[in-house]
């Protein structure tokens, strides 16, 4: 057997090239959804080989998990000593991003999901499982602070204000209702109850 130790020959792969492949994956899903998905097309958007995609991932199945994964995970946030503030991290991370795009493409896959079970559960798991994970633990500590009372189920909280987050995002892309569309809005109504019923 060889020296595992040793160094991989070649050149050491672009992290920019990485960047763009995942790109491409999350265009052409958005574009033709899963049915249809091409490696051949993701090569061609990112302006590499079919050889550099699968270089990284075995097959398209991986490419579109880690595609998915890469517009859908919702962040982990450090312990900034306040829910306020790390709810205001949580929110600016998904509001710089580009959500309408993204939601395009999620609302696709999840059109799709059914032809695809196996697809479907990776994506939840790696995705919305994690990302939910991470943004309760915001709000586990803030019952550990005592900003909170110890009755609250922080999973619940969880989902509540990503979704709110998220759909306010959405509906920027529509006038004429009266619904709140800012993160601050959200963040303030969650602080309100935070004094509440504490």
């Amino acid at each position: 057997m060889g020296d595992r130790s040793a160094p991989a020959r070649g050149r050491p792969r672009s992290e920019a090239a990485h960047r763009r492949i995942l790109q491409a994956a999350v265009e052409e899903i958005a574009e033709v959804g899963v049915d249809a998905f091409s490696v051949a097309n993701c090569a061609r958007r990112a302006h590499v080989s079919k050889g550099t995609i699968y270089l990284r991932w075995p097959n398209a199945h991986e490419l579109m998990v880690d595609a998915l994964a890469s517009v859908a995970t919702w962040p982990r946030v450090a312990d900034l000593g306040g829910l306020r503030a790390e709810l205001e991290a949580v929110a600016g991370a998904i509001a710089d991003r580009d959500w309408w795009h993204d939601l395009q493409m999620l609302m696709r896959f999840v059109g799709e999901a059914e032809r695809h079970p196996r697809l479907f559960q990776e994506y939840e798991q790696r995705t919305v499982v994690v990302g939910a994970r991470n943004v309760r633990e915001v709000f586990d500590r803030a019952i550990a602070r005592g900003e909170l009372p110890p009755e609250v189920d922080p999973g619940a909280l969880a989902l509540a204000f990503v979704g709110g987050i998220m759909i306010g995002q959405e509906l920027l892309q529509t006038s004429g209702h009266e619904l709140p569309t800012s993160p601050v809005a959200i963040i303030d109504t969650v602080m309100v109850l935070a004094v509440k019923t504490h």
